[in-house]
C-alpha cells in the first residue's frame, strides 16, 4: 500500500513537472499573457545570482511555513498532511525529484503565465486557495494558508525583479524543506494538562 503510494506520488510528479506547462503554453496561444521566447530570460542577468536569491529566498519561507505549522491549533488541523507524508515513506531522491518537479511546472504556469494576467498577489491567492490552504470552515488552516499567501507573493516578486529560474528555486526548496521538516520531525505527544506545548515538536535546534 505505501509502495502504490510512493509510486501515485511519483506519477503525480511527474504530471506536474509536464502538465502545467503544457497548460501553460495551450492557454497562452489565444490570450498572449507571455513571450515564451523570453520565459526564462534572467533580469539580473546572472543566472548564478538569480539561483542564490531564490535558494535563500525558499529556505527562509520554508522555515516560516513550517515555524507558522507548529502553531498547537494550525498543527492540529495539518496533522493529517503531515501523518500522510510520513507514511509515504519517501527517499531522498523522492523529496527531491516530487520538489523539483513542482518548482519547475507549476511556476512555469502559475509566475509565467498566470501572474503576467493576474498580477503577483492574486496570483498567490489562487496557487494557495487551489492547494487548499484557504478554508471558510478550518480558521486553523486558512491562517496557514494566509502566511502561505504572503510567503508565495514573495515568490512573485523574484520572478518580477530576478526571474523565472529564481521562483523556481525558491519553490523547490521550499518544498524540500517542508517535506523534510514533516518527515523528521517526531510528532505532538498526547497533551498534558501539566504542559502546554511538546517540547520535542517545538525543538528550537530545528530553526
Amino acid at each position: 500500500m505505501r509502495r502504490n503510494s510512493r509510486q501515485v506520488m511519483l506519477l503525480l510528479g511527474w504530471a506536474t513537472l509536464l502538465g502545467f506547462p503544457l497548460l501553460a503554453w495551450i492557454l497562452n496561444h489565444f490570450v498572449k499573457w507571455f513571450d515564451p521566447a523570453e520565459l526564462f530570460q534572467s533580469r539580473i542577468g546572472h543566472y548564478g545570482l538569480e539561483l542564490g536569491i531564490g535558494t535563500s529566498y525558499g529556505l527562509f519561507a520554508g522555515l516560516i511555513a513550517w515555524r507558522v505549522a507548529t502553531i498547537p491549533p494550525v498543527r492540529q488541523s495539518l496533522a493529517p498532511y503531515i501523518d500522510l507524508i510520513r507514511s509515504l515513506q519517501l527517499r531522498t531522491s523522492d523529496i527531491l525529484f516530487i520538489s523539483l518537479c513542482a518548482g519547475i511546472g507549476e511556476e512555469i504556469f502559475f509566475r509565467g503565465f498566470l501572474q503576467e494576467g493576474l498580477g503577483i498577489w492574486w496570483t498567490a491567492l489562487v496557487f494557495i486557495a487551489i492547494h487548499g490552504y484557504l478554508r471558510p470552515t478550518s480558521w486553523q488552516i486558512s491562517i496557514y494558508g494566509i502566511s502561505m499567501v504572503v510567503l508565495i507573493a514573495g515568490v512573485g516578486y523574484l520572478r518580477e525583479y530576478a526571474g523565472l529560474v529564481s521562483a523556481i528555486a525558491a519553490h523547490t526548496v521550499i518544498d524540500i524543506v517542508l517535506f523534510v521538516k514533516s518527515i523528521h520531525t517526531p510528532p505532538p505527544t498526547v497533551h498534558s494538562p501539566h504542559r502546554e506545548t511538546n517540547d520535542e515538536f517545538f525543538d528550537e535546534s530545528l530553526w
